[in-house]
């Protein structure tokens, strides 16, 4: 067993007590309904509201900025603990979505920082990074309007097409490759307009990480690139 599978197994064991349910009960689903109908129908009686206006109905306070819109997006599913059950025990990752005005997204998602030591004993299919992008996504996007209030546009669930998986492979054995070779400074950039690529992940620079050879490199991170992201908003709109 990989040590990335070992500790997402210890990490799944220690915060059950950190889950609460969206479905309380059966009466919470119309006829018929599945799961990702339910969550969505949640979602769309806030549709083309401001996050302020959702903020007051929901009478929501916020003692951190930095995930106002995920706290927004729990509490319309009736959420205050740190995680969702269904949504952990399915492999489902809620991600909320920033447009501006004009429908650019101005960054991508960062993941969790790279672990060079680690990386160059797993196989694809038992890496973190295989792990990740198998997940079912679930998507929750506002947009600025015309007075740059963030309004929520809409949300969709999403699971990565096996092209684009492919690509990710890829990318991933070339990263790989290059950690093997002790080479840091030669990953895919997001200038080489990729779906993905590699870079810090906005803290300190002077954040350093041990190399398998012993040797400190700055740590980073795999990235989801913004147009990508993009393409998969705009292709839900279709």
């Amino acid at each position: 067993m990989t040590a990335f599978r070992s500790n997402r197994i210890n990490s799944q064991k220690m915060n059950l007590n950190e889950l609460e349910p969206i479905v309380k009960g059966l009466y919470f689903y119309n006829e018929g309904e599945t799961f990702e109908a339910l969550v969505i129908r949640m979602f769309k009686s806030y549709y083309e509201q401001t996050e302020k206006d959702i903020t007051n109905k929901l009478s929501l306070k916020f003692t951190s900025e930095r995930y106002r819109l995920q706290l927004i997006a729990k509490a319309i599913l009736g959420v205050k603990n740190k995680k969702i059950e269904e949504f952990e025990k399915a492999d489902v990752v809620m991600k909320t979505i920033r447009l501006e005005k004009s429908g650019l997204l101005k960054k991508g998602f960062s993941f969790s920082q790279i672990q060079f030591k680690e990386i160059i004993n797993e196989d694809w299919e038992e890496s973190y990074w295989h792990y990740t992008l198998t997940k079912r996504f679930f998507f929750v996007v506002f947009q600025k309007d015309e007075n740059d209030n963030l309004k929520l546009e809409k949300v969709f669930f999403w699971t990565m097409p096996v092209s684009d998986l492919e690509t990710a492979r890829i990318f991933w054995e070339d990263m790989k490759q290059k950690i093997i070779n002790n080479d840091f400074n030669h990953f895919i950039k997001i200038s080489d307009k990729k779906i993905f690529h590699i870079r810090p992940k906005g803290r300190n620079a002077k954040d350093l990480i041990e190399t398998a050879r012993g040797t400190l490199e700055k740590e980073k991170c795999y990235w989801l690139n913004a147009d990508y992201i993009k393409s998969i908003i705009r292709e839900e709109t279709l």
